[in-house]
């Protein structure tokens, strides 16, 4: 039951397992411009190390509480897991 309330529906599941290829597809390019023109006294990689880091703690920390936090915003639990888990990249 778990594991149908994490994963959903199989096209909801293949619609996830398409998002991690198309963002590092986009991102990928996108973040090595940036860092390349970057000219932080901290050197052009390290800034956007940090701050990527950042996000993914934070999203590590939502996975924990994803069901209460989008229970409170949103109010419907069937979507619950799945919205983060997207959001998160994870699955």
């Amino acid at each position: 039951m778990m594991e149908k309330e994490l994963c959903g529906e199989q096209d909801v599941v293949a619609n996830q397992e398409l998002d991690r290829p198309l963002s590092g597809i986009i991102m990928a390019p996108l973040v090595g411009a940036l860092a390349d023109k970057s000219k932080s006294r901290w050197g052009r990689r390290r800034p956007f190390m940090v701050g990527g880091s950042v996000v993914v703690a934070l999203c590590l920390l939502t996975l924990g509480w994803a069901k209460e936090i989008v229970q409170s915003l949103v109010g419907n639990t069937t979507f619950v897991s799945q919205t983060v888990i997207r959001l998160c990249g994870l699955r």
